[in-house]
C-alpha cells in the first residue's frame, strides 16, 4: 500500500504536523472490509501524491489501539482528517479532526481530502480533474453498521 504506516514512533510527527493536511485510516489487518479497502486506499494515496502538503497514512488499529481511544475511533476503516493548521492541543480539541462519513470511493474521498486541505494549489498544484484517474474497485458504501455494502445501479 502507498499509505504511510503511522505507528508510535511517528504518529504524532505526522499527523500533528502544521504545514501538512493528513488523511490517516484506522483499520485491523484481520478485518476483512479493511483488506478490501486497501487497493482502494492505496489508488488514493498515489492520486495525492502530487499534493506535497497532504499526506496518506495508515495505523493498524490491532497494535495500536491507544490511538484509536486518543482520537475516538470506535471502529475500523475510520478516516479522520487533521487539516492543515495549529495542530499542538488536537488531543484535547478534538474538533481539530474532522471524521469522514461519505461513501468509500476514490473521487469522493479525493474531494473531501482537498476540500478541506487550507492554502490547495499554493505550489502549483493542478486541479483534481486534471490528475490521472487510477480505476478502483467498485464503489462502497460505508454503514451506520460499520461495514462495507456494495451499491448496486440494477437489480436483475
Amino acid at each position: 500500500i502507498n499509505a504511510e504506516y503511522m505507528g508510535r514512533h511517528n504518529f504524532h510527527r505526522i499527523a500533528l504536523d502544521p504545514n501538512k493536511t493528513v488523511l490517516v485510516l484506522f483499520y485491523a489487518p484481520c478485518h476483512m472490509p479493511s483488506v478490501e479497502f486497501a487497493p482502494a486506499y492505496a489508488d488514493l494515496a498515489v492520486q495525492l501524491k502530487p499534493y506535497t502538503d497532504v499526506v496518506v497514512c495508515r495505523v493498524d488499529g490491532e497494535r495500536y489501539p491507544n490511538f484509536m481511544s486518543e482520537f475516538g475511533v470506535k471502529s475500523y476503516l475510520t478516516l479522520l482528517l487533521f487539516p492543515k493548521r495549529e495542530k499542538k492541543e488536537v488531543s484535547r480539541h478534538k474538533n481539530l479532526i474532522i471524521p469522514y462519513v461519505g461513501p468509500r470511493t476514490i473521487p469522493h474521498i479525493l474531494d473531501f481530502v482537498l476540500s478541506n486541505n487550507q492554502l490547495p494549489g499554493q505550489l502549483g498544484i493542478r486541479h483534481p480533474d486534471e490528475l490521472p484517474w487510477v480505476p478502483c474497485p467498485p464503489p462502497f458504501f460505508f454503514s451506520p453498521a460499520c461495514c462495507l455494502v456494495p451499491l448496486y445501479e440494477g437489480r436483475g
